[in-house]
C-alpha cells in the first residue's frame, strides 16, 4: 500500500446508540486514522458546481455545504480503526447532518466521508435502583469480612498471608489494622466484602452511574494512623457466602475516591461514586463484588508505623445491623434497552 493510499480513509459503517442526553456515534474506517465528526442541525445547502477537465467544462454536479457546524473529536487517542463520538446534548426530535474528516499520522487527510443524517426520535427510559446485601450467609447476596489474626506476624506475613478468619453475621463489617509487640509486628488485618445481585437490571441495559453507600457505626484510631478507605474488586469465591481464602481475593485498583479516616462521621452515609474501573465490573444479570480496604497502607502494601497494642479500626454497618439506616447499598442508574 502506498503512502498516498495510507493518507486516505473510507468510513465502512456507522452505528448509533441513544444515551441519556444524546447519541453515541461509532464509525469504522478501513485505515487507521484520527477523526472528527462535523455536524449541523441546519439542512445542508445545495449548489451546482461545474466539472472542469483540462480547463474545459464537462458537466455539473450537486454539492452540499454546512452553513454553521460543530466539530467533535473521537474519544479514542491516536489513530484507530474504531471511532467513538459522544454528541450531548442532542434534543429529542432533532435531526442532525454530519460527516467525518481527520488525519492520518497527524497529517490532514484529503478524504471526507459522505454526509449522514440521524433523527433522535425517542427519550430512553432512565431507571435508578437500590440493591442491598443480604444478612447472614447463603441468601441473595452477602457482606462480611475476612482477615488474618495471629500473634505475632510481621507486615509481609499478615498482608500477604492466607488469612484465618471469616465473619458474615455480625452487625458490622470490620476494616482494621491492629499492632502487636514487639514493634513492627501485627495482631490483625481485615478486609470487608460486599456482593450485590444485579438480576433485576434487564439484559443489554446501559449502566450510566453507580455509587456504593456505606455508613460507619464505630471507629477507633489510638494508633494515630493517617488512614483512608476505598473500594476495590473482590473476587470472592461465592455470590452469597465468604470463605477464608477470600482474604487474598481482593484487587488493588481503586474504584472511587478514598475517604480519609478523619472525614468519616459515625451514622453519616459515605458515598463512593464508582469510576470507570468500577462501572466496568457491573454486568446486568450478574453479581457485583466489592472489597473495602484501608487505602494508605493495605492497598499499596506499605507497612504502617504504630505503637504496640494499638489499632486503627472502622466498623461499617452491615445487612445484619438492626438499624436499616446503616445497612450498605449499591445505587445504580441505567438506560433500559
Amino acid at each position: 500500500m502506498t503512502t498516498a493510499q495510507l493518507s486516505h480513509f473510507v468510513v465502512r459503517n456507522v452505528t448509533f446508540t441513544i444515551t441519556a442526553a444524546g447519541v453515541q456515534v461509532v464509525c469504522y474506517s478501513n485505515n487507521s486514522c484520527h477523526l472528527w465528526l462535523r455536524w449541523t442541525n441546519i439542512v445542508p445547502q445545495k449548489h451546482v458546481n461545474t466539472v472542469i477537465v483540462r480547463g474545459a467544462p464537462m458537466g455539473t454536479y450537486i454539492d452540499q455545504c454546512f452553513v454553521v457546524y460543530t466539530d467533535v473529536e473521537q474519544q479514542e487517542l491516536g489513530d484507530t480503526w474504531t471511532h467513538t463520538f459522544i454528541l450531548e446534548p442532542w434534543p429529542v426530535c432533532e435531526t442532525r447532518w454530519f460527516y467525518f474528516w481527520g488525519t492520518v499520522g497527524g497529517i490532514l487527510s484529503p478524504s471526507r466521508s459522505a454526509i449522514f443524517s440521524y433523527h433522535r426520535l425517542t427519550q430512553p427510559t432512565i431507571t435508578t435502583i437500590r440493591l442491598y446485601t443480604a444478612p447472614g450467609r447463603l441468601g441473595n447476596a452477602v457482606d462480611g469480612e475476612t482477615g488474618y489474626m495471629y500473634s505475632p506476624l510481621n507486615w509481609s506475613q499478615i498482608h500477604g498471608g492466607p488469612g484465618n478468619i471469616v465473619n458474615t453475621g455480625d452487625p458490622y463489617t470490620l476494616v482494621i489494622i491492629m499492632f502487636w509487640a514487639p514493634p513492627g509486628y501485627f495482631l490483625s488485618l481485615r478486609r470487608a466484602h460486599l456482593t450485590f445481585n444485579l438480576a433485576t437490571i434487564p439484559p443489554a441495559s446501559t449502566i450510566i452511574s453507580a455509587r456504593l453507600v456505606l455508613t460507619a457505626v464505630g471507629k477507633l484510631n489510638d494508633a494515630h494512623l493517617t488512614a483512608a478507605y476505598n473500594i476495590v474488586q473482590s473476587y470472592c469465591q461465592y455470590n452469597n457466602d465468604l470463605v477464608i481464602p477470600d482474604y487474598q481475593r481482593c484487587n488493588t485498583v481503586p474504584f472511587s475516591i478514598a475517604k480519609s479516616y478523619d472525614s468519616i462521621i459515625l451514622s453519616v452515609p459515605q458515598v463512593f461514586d464508582l469510576n470507570a474501573n468500577g462501572l466496568a465490573t457491573l454486568i446486568p444479570g450478574a453479581y457485583a463484588k466489592f472489597a473495602v480496604r484501608e487505602s494508605n497502607y493495605d492497598i499499596p502494601n506499605i507497612q504502617p508505623g504504630g505503637t504496640a497494642y494499638s489499632q486503627c479500626s472502622l466498623y461499617w454497618g452491615s445487612a445484619d445491623n438492626a438499624n436499616p439506616a446503616v445497612r450498605p447499598y449499591l445505587e445504580i442508574t441505567y438506560l433500559s434497552p
